[in-house]
């Protein structure tokens, strides 16, 4: 082999020829391909398919055998290699993907397959992939009006005609030879036809018109496929990362857990729990496995972490015996803060059977987590580290809704380049109840098709089943066939409405306070709409009620995150009375017990989130209490919910609650199923439809509408240097910034990326003009702590109050 290489000259990377790249890419995207099981012979044969995908990877970079990009690959002297890369004809992306969409389409006319549906597309939207695979996939048809261009300006075409022409035509096909053999490519016949093939892909257009009538979303799919196996088989070679070999984990892992960790002497809490687990359980033995979509849907504090996932290990180990594929478990959750919560109580089921749990079993992904990949072999450098976790290369991958939702519905490189692996996981969504009504449609289709076609399994974990999918229409499973008896046992909370008319924030203080003298012995959680009236509230209750007796918190964005999870586990972990003051960043899944609550009126799914915090565990004789009072802001003669909610939602919460004083615990999913319903049959799913309408045309850019984090206004990262160990880190980030060298000066940012975010608070930009470092990001220096952080709680913006 060395001796056949030794005849090629031309290289794609520093020290790596164009022939081995090329072929270990075309290789490893082949292999990647027919590792996973899919059901889309309704579309396409998967040998055919499983070809395109070859032919794609083992051209994507043909387009740096120009001997202006080989110029450019080996100039030594910085500033001269700076001008030779901005010169157009040193680009190489779109010059490959012509050579890609001229040999796939030559490939399905040698096989009789260029003219059938559904193949004839695979040409054009191999195309939009190599074209954009350094990039984020652009509009159809904004592709094909480059190209349109292209044919009509003499000095676009020049460029195109100079590269071919600058280009080695006998090592060229000498390469191709190498890689596809004597009867599929003949580099002459691009050459002499290059300018035809181009005018083939601008009468793609017409193509692309017609699919758009057709409405299916199995183009946008199939392109996603393609584009995520090729970049990450691309960057996988480039980078030099190994195969990983793919863990068993025993099915029982987490039967042994529980019987080595539970309490012998269960509450009825306890027994329930026991009870959930083992019926949900039994559903492994005679488990359909073609329905891929279930709902394990029981009261909060059930335990329904440990319960989905040892369904997801049952169900792994049952798909790997009677499927023949391994699928990973990806465990996704809305907030930070139960991320780190649900990793932890994972992390200790597996080390029941692993002395070390290294990063290709068990893996945490989201933007703050430690950029650190370790195998038993070797603890990765920060770049390779990044590209393994980026890529959830793990058994069990515990990430965010952004992280799962985004690689799904997105036209971003870095966010697509997992997609395929994504496809064939057990994916478990937990606390479902939070993705926007808004989206619901949107996410019906897309994770059906995922289900159904990509072999993607999906177990929905809630308290209150939102109607994203459709029972009588068999779209989901219920994992337990009489779950609301469940619902009647634990009465555990009972809602207090005070709804008839608007209390003043001065007055609901004062109502508070009286309860917390009166009660000494309860412990109380207050959740507030917005930072300004949490922040008066914690400061009012702490001077009127201070004492040794009691542990205060304030919880909010507005504190940094290393200090917001070492307080929810001081929470969790201390004997005394608590007074806690939250936003709602304490909503979903926050694994803590209060006594009493009270909140600010929230959507009807909000309010049984927090409800899920009160006398969680059934420790108290009584029922717990959560106070839901409706507040009024003063100052400004609007109502507080209506800073951050919609006012739909609103309305059909208080359409549900009317005429109701109270509501107990047994009641709550009779009105949640209410209200869902009212939403989903009120509400505009207009949001949905365009996006999805998006995706049938191959439209990718319009994917960036799908946002699960709606921003109002523009915000600003800012630094919070509290302490001395936040200055070193401050210190480390100057140091990277002086750095010149774009790949060194991202490795190193790698470094300290999670220590850097933990220290990091975002606000509206127009609240941090005095804290400004650069357009991009604010500085607090520990010499201004003082008057621009609180220990307690947050951030101090200079004039007007933060209001959410």
């Amino acid at each position: 082999m060395e001796q056949r290489l030794s005849q090629f000259k031309l290289y794609s990377h520093p020290h790596k020829l164009l022939i081995s790249h090329l072929k270990e890419v075309g290789t490893l995207s082949r292999n990647t391909f027919l590792e996973k099981r899919l059901n889309i012979e309704e579309y396409i044969d998967i040998d055919v398919l499983s070809k395109i995908v070859y032919l794609i990877g083992a051209t994507h970079d043909i387009g740096k055998a120009s001997t202006y990009f080989q110029e450019y690959l080996t100039e030594k002297d910085p500033i001269k290699k700076r001008q030779l890369k901005s010169r157009n004809e040193t680009r190489h992306g779109l010059l490959s993907s012509i050579y890609t969409y001229h040999i796939t389409k030559t490939y399905l006319e040698q096989i009789s397959k260029d003219k059938e549906d559904y193949y004839s597309l695979l040409p054009i939207i191999s195309f939009f992939v190599v074209k954009r695979h350094h990039g984020n996939l652009a509009n159809s048809l904004k592709e094909i009006n480059e190209i349109h261009e292209i044919l009509h300006d003499q000095k676009l075409t020049s460029i195109i005609t100079s590269q071919i022409n600058s280009m080695d035509e006998s090592e060229i096909q000498n390469t191709l030879d190498e890689m596809f053999g004597c009867n599929v490519a003949s580099f002459s016949d691009f050459k002499k036809n290059y300018l035809k093939i181009i005018k083939d892909i601008d009468r793609e257009f017409m193509k692309l018109l017609k699919i758009q009538k057709r409405k299916l979303i199995f183009y946008y799919f199939i392109t996603l496929l393609l584009y995520s196996i090729l970049i990450d088989s691309d960057k996988s070679d480039a980078i030099g990362a190994s195969t990983l070999i793919r863990e068993d984990i025993s099915p029982e892992i987490v039967d042994n857990y529980k019987k080595n960790r539970f309490d012998k002497n269960p509450n009825l809490v306890d027994s329930i729990r026991t009870e959930i687990y083992a019926k949900v359980n039994k559903n492994i033995e005679n488990l359909d496995l073609e329905n891929k979509i279930y709902l394990l849907n029981v009261p909060t504090g059930t335990g329904k972490t440990i319960t989905s996932f040892s369904f997801a290990i049952k169900l792994k180990n049952k798909i790997q015996s009677e499927k023949g594929w391994n699928p990973r478990i990806i465990y996704s959750l809305p907030y930070l803060s139960i991320i780190d919560q649900n990793y932890s109580v994972i992390e200790d089921i597996i080390s029941t059977e692993y002395d070390i749990i290294t990063s290709n079993i068990l893996l945490k992904h989201h933007h703050l987590s430690e950029l650190v990949y370790k195998t038993i072999e070797e603890e990765y450098e920060s770049d390779l580290s990044l590209f393994l976790i980026e890529g959830w290369n793990s058994e069990i991958i515990i990430t965010s809704f952004i992280q799962l939702f985004h690689g799904i519905i997105s036209n971003r490189n870095r966010s697509l380049r997992k997609f395929h692996n994504i496809i064939n996981s057990i994916v478990i969504l937990d606390e479902i109840q939070t993705i926007p009504h808004k989206y619901w449609k949107l996410i019906n289709e897309s994770l059906n098709f995922i289900s159904k076609y990509y072999n993607t399994y999906f177990i929905i974990v809630t308290a209150t089943a939102p109607l994203i999918f459709d029972t009588d229409r068999n779209e989901i499973k219920n994992l337990l066939d009489n779950h609301m008896k469940y619902y009647d046992q634990l009465n555990r909370t009972r809602l207090n409405l005070n709804l008839e008319k608007e209390v003043n924030f001065e007055e609901f203080k004062n109502i508070v306070l009286n309860d917390i003298l009166t009660r000494k012995e309860k412990s109380f959680l207050i959740v507030l709409n917005t930072i300004s009236s949490s922040k008066e509230m914690f400061n009012f209750l702490k001077e009127s009620t201070n004492n040794d007796l009691n542990e205060y918190y304030y919880l909010s964005s507005n504190i940094i995150p290393i200090d917001r999870l070492n307080r929810i586990r001081k929470i969790k972990s201390s004997n005394k009375r608590k007074i806690i003051v939250s936003t709602q960043v304490i909503e979903a899944g926050v694994d803590i017990d209060i006594d009493i609550i009270y909140r600010d009126l929230a959507p009807l799914d909000s309010i049984n989130q927090i409800a899920g915090r009160c006398n969680r565990n059934f420790l108290l004789s009584v029922q717990g209490e959560v106070n839901i009072y409706l507040l009024k802001d003063d100052n400004n003669n609007r109502k507080y919910y209506s800073y951050i909610y919609e006012g739909f939602l609103i309305n059909k919460t208080l359409e549900v609650l009317k005429g109701k004083e109270f509501v107990e615990e047994k009641d709550f999913l009779k009105l949640i199923n209410k209200y869902f319903l009212l939403v989903k049959e009120l509400s505009s799913d207009q949001i949905s439809r365009d996006i999805l309408e998006s995706l049938y045309k191959l439209e990718f850019h319009e994917t960036g509408n799908f946002k699960l984090i709606e921003e109002d206004y523009e915000k600003i990262d800012i630094f919070i240097e509290i302490n001395e160990n936040a200055k070193i880190i401050w210190e480390k980030f100057l140091e990277v910034l002086d750095i010149k060298d774009p790949i060194i000066k991202k490795k190193m940012f790698l470094d300290i990326k999670k220590s850097f975010y933990d220290y990091i608070i975002s606000i509206p930009k127009n609240k941090a003009n005095d804290v400004l470092f650069s357009e991009r990001i604010g500085y607090v220096p520990l010499n201004m702590i003082n008057n621009k952080y609180n220990i307690e709680t947050g951030y101090i913006p200079k004039d007007s109050p933060l209001i959410i």
